[in-house]
């Protein structure tokens, strides 16, 4: 994988390997995100957050779903929660990898279509745990999910000739 500064990350090579890789560091960083959103979120960052994840639960739950657009309101949702935490060196690292994830998600559209009732029941739960300020439970649905997520690239990946 490249990343280039302003531009972000792009995978010379995405095969399930590097997949797995991209997933791990991306994980990680969103398991930050989600702990700092804990932290920090104020009632007046209720709605707009809130707001962010309507969009992608009612996407996620359209017969005919758009891949697509349920991409970009997934980044949606994290760039609200960057907003509300704040870190400006976080942000970036985020979006130096959103052209790496979405290429993985695009791959596997078929497989990521059949998983998403799993993606409609993350961006369900995820709001509880961080409305409640519980990390803990908000980290743990992040590495559930990435997990899942990164299970489905893989093998998408892996039946790619």
């Amino acid at each position: 994988m490249d990343i280039t500064p302003r531009k972000g990350a792009s995978a010379t090579r995405l095969d399930a390997e590097h997949a797995s890789e991209l997933y791990d560091v991306y994980m990680h960083l969103l398991m930050m995100l989600v702990a700092r959103l804990c932290e920090r979120w104020q009632e007046e960052h209720r709605e707009p957050m809130l707001a962010a994840v309507t969009d992608a639960v009612e996407l996620a739950k359209q017969p005919s779903a758009n891949i697509t657009a349920i991409v970009e309101a997934s980044f949606g949702v994290m760039e609200a929660c960057c907003q509300v935490v704040g870190n400006p060196y976080l942000t970036e690292a985020l979006s130096n990898f959103k052209p790496a994830v979405s290429r993985a998600y695009y791959l596997s559209a078929e497989r990521y279509r059949t998983g998403l009732k799993h993606t409609s029941q993350f961006f369900t739960q995820l709001p509880a745990a961080v409305l409640a300020r519980d990390s803990d439970a908000a980290q743990a649905l992040i590495r559930e999910f990435a997990e899942h997520q990164k299970t489905l690239i893989q093998q998408a990946l892996s039946e790619t000739p």
